[in-house]
C-alpha cells in the first residue's frame, strides 16, 4: 500500500469538485497589465500624432514658406547649406489670427546636401491681402555667426578689368 496523499486537486471526501477556472480567471493579473499598457500605448499614439500633425501645420505655415524661400534665394544661406534648402519636421513655435492679422513666431530646422541650421522668425500681417512683414529672420548655421536674411547680402564686387 502507499502511504501517499491524494493529489491536492482532489476534493476531500463528501466535498463537491472544484470547478475548472478558465482562462480569464487564471491569467487575470496579465489582462490586467496587457490592458493598461493597451491604453497607455494608445494615449501615447494619439499625443503623438497630435504633435506631429502640429509641427506639419507650422512647418506649412505661409509664413514659414515664404522665410524658408527667401533663405534659399540668399546665398550667404545657400554657400552654407548648399542647395536645395528644405525644412525639417521638428518645427516649433506658435501662431495666432484674429480679425483678418495675424501673428507667427517659429524656429524651423533646415538643412541642404552641405550644412544645416535654423531659421527664427517673428512675423506679423495686417490683413489677408497684406504680405508678412518680418520683425526677425535669421538662420543661424550649425557652426558659424547668424544671418540676419532682412539685410540683404553684399553685392558682388565687378569683376576685374571691368568697367
Amino acid at each position: 500500500m502507499s502511504a501517499l496523499p491524494p493529489p491536492a486537486s482532489t476534493p476531500p471526501h463528501g466535498a463537491p469538485p472544484l470547478p475548472a477556472r478558465s482562462w480569464a480567471a487564471r491569467n487575470l493579473v496579465w489582462l490586467i497589465i496587457g490592458g493598461v499598457l493597451a491604453v497607455v500605448i494608445g494615449c501615447g499614439g494619439c499625443f503623438g500624432w497630435v504633435v506631429w500633425n502640429f509641427m506639419g501645420a507650422l512647418r506649412d505655415h505661409p509664413a514659414a514658406s515664404e522665410a524658408l524661400a527667401r533663405a534659399a534665394a540668399d546665398p550667404r544661406v545657400t554657400a552654407i547649406t548648399g542647395t536645395p534648402l528644405e525644412a525639417g519636421r521638428f518645427v516649433t513655435g506658435q501662431f495666432s489670427a484674429g480679425g483678418g492679422s495675424g501673428a507667427v513666431s517659429l524656429n524651423m530646422p533646415v538643412h541642404g546636401p552641405s550644412g544645416s541650421g535654423w531659421l527664427r522668425l517673428d512675423a506679423a500681417q495686417g490683413g489677408p491681402a497684406t504680405p508678412w512683414k518680418f520683425n526677425r529672420l535669421v538662420f543661424e548655421p550649425r557652426d558659424g555667426p547668424a544671418i540676419d536674411l532682412r539685410i540683404p547680402p553684399p553685392a558682388e564686387p565687378p569683376p576685374p578689368g571691368g568697367s
